[in-house]
């Protein structure tokens, strides 16, 4: 099953128990699933978790007994209070080579049987537009560039919405911004 491009929030228990869901592809637009969003689907075998990702609830894929390849395309995402996010699966999980913040005690409160291993992703971890003419991208190493020529867009940082400045997802590791000439205008909360 495909999600489609836009979708940045996936609701409690929206899939859940599902028998017929084997693979999900999730939009790069995606930054939240909350809690037991997949729970007991039994017959999923694999995810990729998109690099905006920022926030995964407790449980959200709990007693998914047949998923094996799981696969994070950017930094830890912060987890629901109860984690155990993969609790009842045995997995292979892979995670950006050199990115400190997969450190073994947070891969320890994913929960599930899961095997850890590392990939060397892109130097490139997210990117986007911000603007009609306007685009950026954040590196492993934390920078933040915003190219192009105009107006950045106006940003609400309503988590409600989730009408966020695209980068957010990135904000814990951005450790710098360069922004190129050309820019006319820095959008409404761009770095709230």
């Amino acid at each position: 099953y495909s999600i489609p491009d836009g979708v940045k929030f996936i609701g409690q228990y929206a899939f859940a128990g599902s028998r017929i869901l084997k693979e999900v592809e999730f939009p790069e637009t995606l930054m939240v699933i909350v809690r037991n969003a997949f729970g007991g689907c039994d017959s999923l075998t694999k995810i990729e978790i998109p690099a905006r990702v920022l926030y995964i609830g407790e449980e959200a894929f709990y007693n998914c007994s047949s998923l094996t390849d799981i696969t994070f395309k950017g930094f830890a995402p912060v987890l629901g209070l109860d984690k155990n996010i993969f609790y009842g699966a045995t997995a292979n999980v892979h995670y950006p080579a050199n990115d400190l913040s997969w450190s073994e005690e947070i891969r320890q409160d994913y929960g599930g049987s899961l095997t850890w291993s590392t990939y060397t992703p892109e130097d490139i971890v997210d990117s986007g537009t911000c603007g009609e003419n306007m685009t950026w991208s954040v590196s492993r190493s934390g920078l933040l560039s915003i190219n192009g020529n105009g107006a950045m867009m106006d940003y609400t940082c309503d988590f409600n919405t989730l009408d966020m400045a695209p980068w957010f997802s990135e904000y814990p590791y951005i450790t710098s911004v360069v922004i190129e000439d050309g820019m006319t205008h820095i959008g409404d909360g761009a770095f709230l």
